[in-house]
């Protein structure tokens, strides 16, 4: 019978979990210090030009496909989005796909944003 450093599949199944849990706790501080960074940034605002817009999509299971099953839908879409203000330099944000639906590259307009959070964009 195999097994997992010595005793059994319960001990290398305890050091994996416990690296997955450390690493969701990780990104949940991360996201955490973020928002705690973004709330203590003022709102500014500036006019600006949206130069790029760029989106990435997170897929179903591709093994799966290969299996004769049907893939996941799209799990989410996320828009990166760089703006060149007139005083602020170069912003890039990320928005959702709602968000960024209505935004075309070259559109200029009145940008406000908190810290790395987007707040609007008004032509």
């Amino acid at each position: 019978m195999a097994s997992i450093f010595g005793g059994g599949y319960l001990p290398g199944l305890v050091i994996i979990s416990g690296i997955l849990v450390l690493v969701v706790l990780f990104k949940i501080r991360e996201g955490l210090d973020t928002w705690r960074k973004n709330n203590q940034e003022p709102v500014r605002s500036d006019r600006a030009l949206l130069l790029h817009k760029e989106h990435t999509r997170t897929k179903g299971n591709s093994a799966l496909a290969s299996q004769g099953k049907p893939l996941l839908p799209d799990l989410s879409i996320t828009w990166t989005l760089t703006f060149m203000t007139e005083n602020h330099g170069d912003k890039v944000m990320e928005l959702t796909d709602k968000e960024a639906k209505l935004l075309k590259e070259g559109m200029t307009g009145s940008l406000a944003w908190q810290g790395s959070r987007f707040i609007s964009f008004k032509k």
